[in-house]
């Protein structure tokens, strides 16, 4: 484990189907439909689908394998600049808050395996700099500056 705070940048996870993407509940088949779900233009699908994601990613502040591979969709999100933009602030800030489920780990796309929160601070300091910028953007502001805390203290 990477001493506190230290800017770390791991390799990326290793590519998989969210199929085989373990989560609270098995396996995260369904996590797909609910991203697109989280950027719709109605508020109530979007509510849904943050709950969707929200109990199977990061059930109760418990973080599952998961939470390393939905960061970067959900800063994809944030990039489109479209509806979503704060749910997938609130999601990004629950895996910054999380803790790990016991054993839990994700394999990297050289072989190695580490625990969900190594990996999970590496993708998120991957994109600090989004999360920097966002800090200017009136509709993110107190999100970007809430995660950025957030990851100081990971």
């Amino acid at each position: 484990m990477a001493p506190y705070n230290e800017k770390v940048i791991l390799p990326l996870p290793a590519e998989k189907p969210w199929a085989d993407i373990r989560i609270a509940c098995g396996f995260g088949d369904h996590i797909p439909l609910a991203l697109a779900d989280l950027q719709s233009n109605d508020h109530m699908l979007r509510i849904d689908a943050l709950w969707a994601i929200d109990n199977e990613v990061i059930r109760q502040g418990n973080r599952y394998e998961g939470a390393a591979y939905i960061i970067k969709p959900l800063v994809d999100i944030l990039h489109r600049r479209s509806h979503g933009r704060d749910e997938a602030y609130g999601l990004l800030i629950e895996i910054a808050d999380g803790y790990d489920m016991p054993g839990a780990t994700v394999e990297l796309v050289d072989g190695s395996v580490h625990p969900v929160h190594d990996v999970c601070r590496s993708e998120l300091n991957r994109y600090r700099d989004q999360f920097e910028d966002d800090v200017l953007d009136k509709f993110v502001t107190y999100e970007a500056q809430e995660l950025l805390e957030s990851l100081d203290e990971m």
